[in-house]
């Protein structure tokens, strides 16, 4: 039970930081390109957007160490002794999180959408 509801929080948060996310971008639209420099700087990259306009994208990177673990395991038999037992040991992690924020801005420089994104990659 009590892991149902931490799970649950942790959704709820997830979902409110994506919908805080959303309304801060949402901020920017109807801005020109140069209020978007002002505000965050140079783009990271620009891609065209197939409408005479441009994506400007910015890219942040997020560095955590996940400390390692000992998990011990204990297989028993069915007259309750211990068969086996196991001690396992898994390494430090270091988690890289990539966030990309994009700004799609139009032929005359005002920007009309944006998105929000990420990607995990774990050494």
């Amino acid at each position: 039970m009590k892991k149902t509801i931490l799970f649950m929080a942790a959704v709820v948060l997830g979902l409110c930081a994506c919908q805080t996310t959303k309304i801060n971008l949402e901020s920017y639209h109807g801005m020109t390109r140069a209020y978007l420099i002002g505000q965050l700087g140079p783009p990271d990259a620009k891609e065209p957007d197939d409408k005479g306009g441009e994506i400007w994208i910015y890219q942040e990177k997020e560095v955590s160490l996940r400390p390692g673990t000992v998990v011990t395991y204990e297989q028993k038999g069915a007259d309750k002794t211990t068969l086996r037992k196991e001690k396992r040991i898994y390494p430090p992690e270091q988690h890289v999180r990539v966030i990309n924020t994009s700004f799609y801005i139009d032929k005359n420089g005002v920007i009309y959408d944006s998105a929000y994104g990420y990607r995990d990659i774990v050494h």
